[in-house]
């Protein structure tokens, strides 16, 4: 028996800042160059 298999992908992305102990995680569906901007 042959499955098709699909899989739908995720770019998880996470930033730390040590000096406010803070955490920040960022998923998209795609990842470009404008995606790259947002967390900055």
């Amino acid at each position: 028996m042959i499955r098709k298999q699909q899989f739908e992908y995720a770019y998880i992305f996470g930033a730390i800042c040590p000096k406010k102990y803070q955490v920040v995680e960022l998923v998209f569906p795609t990842i470009g160059r404008d995606y790259m901007q947002k967390p900055l």
